[in-house]
């Protein structure tokens, strides 16, 4: 079993049931009567997650599936989102993925800018003493990781020999599979993309269990289809699945009249398998934690629904904020010494340190490569949680800090 695969387990609840399930009022027929003898699905979120199960399941494991997005169609996760504006990097492990759909991998090569071994990545390293010139080469991660601990004082929060510890993960992450391995960055609303074409594809070309993409779709109940007694032959029920227009449950939030659940906009689905791929606001996971249906509804070989809450582990990364900026594209950097501005581009690596060096006000502005070069580029700072940047509490104070932390620019 590949480690995508295992991934895909882990995510899986796979919900089974005994007996029988009245539709909720207002809901149509079942959504998705059964037409073949294959399996049917129901992924809930239709991002990098959802969308990869959904491939998955379809062609790996026979399945039709019914993908669930709330986003409409006008704000599809396909979209540039500046709340999302963030890149990955599709290195060996997650072309363990791409590379099952031949279609999907060539895309991500034309659409990523392709990437060599981690520690050898360039990076346009910009000082922050605006009167230093910016170095004509490029450091790579060893060089850029160590004069990123020397202007934070050196205090990772890992006592002495910080130095020499950024040294050996670097070295550690230089000598894994994924870091040797070529990988290719492209942005989030990008990989999405490519990941649905791949599945308006594979519909076209008829390979595989069908992927019925569903946008405008919130899921509102997770419950047991209970099979009546006089057909129980001891094959589970499965699972029912209710959605509903995103536009629509927030009218009804809104008004008290029952009549408003009396509209054809509720679906429902019948399922062997309901996957919630929506996130840490889960409204799987929610509709789960809110059911009032007995533990013993459930089949035998399936944990109680309020089991599938969120787990919290302690890691190096945990606890850390992320904020996300926008720069115009092929924006200016100001030289020094009666030098031409460096003018960027969308392939290249740029770290630009601030002017703060202490460890609780040192900040760093990365941008990360993506192809297009006509693009808005995203920038993330990343910092403690008790970096001062987060005491910062409206607009023109913002603007006033990053002008102090950031002189070489107006």
């Amino acid at each position: 079993m590949t480690l995508l695969q295992r991934i895909i387990l882990t995510l899986l609840s796979l919900i089974t049931a005994r007996h029988h399930h009245h539709l909720p009022r207002g809901a149509n027929a079942l959504s998705n009567p059964p037409t073949t003898a294959r399996k049917h699905a129901v992924v809930v979120g239709a991002g990098p997650v959802g969308l990869a199960a959904a491939l998955v399941l379809s062609a790996k494991h026979d399945y039709d599936v019914t993908l669930l997005e709330s986003s409409s169609a006008s704000t599809s996760q396909s979209h540039y989102d500046p709340t999302k504006a963030f890149l990955y990097l599709v290195n060996a492990r997650g072309r363990t993925l791409t590379e099952m759909f031949p279609s999907m991998q060539r895309t991500l090569e034309e659409r990523g800018v392709r990437s060599g071994s981690f520690a050898d990545t360039k990076i346009n390293v910009v000082p922050s003493d605006p009167t230093e010139e910016i170095p004509r080469g490029v450091a790579n991660v060893r060089a850029a990781v160590s004069n990123a601990d020397e202007c934070d004082g050196g205090d990772h929060g890992g006592g002495t020999g910080a130095d020499a510890d950024a040294a050996a993960t670097v070295a550690k992450a230089a000598a894994s599979e994924k870091a040797v391995s070529p990988g290719y960055w492209i942005p989030r609303h990008e990989m999405v993309k490519l990941m649905v074409e791949c599945v308006e594809e594979r519909n076209r070309c008829g390979k595989g269990g069908k992927i019925d993409f569903l946008l405008g779709k919130e899921c509102v109940s997770v419950s047991p289809i209970l099979l009546d007694r006089e057909h129980s032959s001891g094959s589970a029920g499965g699972v029912l699945v209710t959605a509903q227009d995103v536009d629509n449950n927030n009218n009804n939030n809104d008004s008290n009249d029952d009549n408003n659940n009396n509209n054809n906009n509720i679906q429902t689905f019948r399922a062997t398998l309901v996957i919630g791929a929506d996130g840490m606001n889960s409204k799987v996971r929610d509709c789960l934690s809110r059911s009032t249906t007995s533990k013993n509804q459930w089949a035998k070989n399936c944990p109680p629904p309020k089991k599938f809450q969120i787990k919290k582990y302690t890691s190096p990364a945990s606890h850390l904020r992320i904020k996300v900026l926008q720069f115009p594209p092929r924006f200016e950097i100001p030289n020094a010494n009666g030098k031409p501005p460096i003018q960027t581009t969308s392939e290249q690596i740029y770290a630009i340190r601030s002017a703060f060096h202490g460890p609780r006000n040192f900040l760093s502005l990365g941008l990360l490569p993506m192809k297009d070069n006509d693009a808005v580029r995203p920038t993330n700072i990343i910092t403690r949680p008790d970096h001062e940047i987060w005491t910062v509490r409206d607009g023109p104070s913002m603007r006033s800090y990053f002008q102090r932390a950031f002189t070489r620019f107006d």
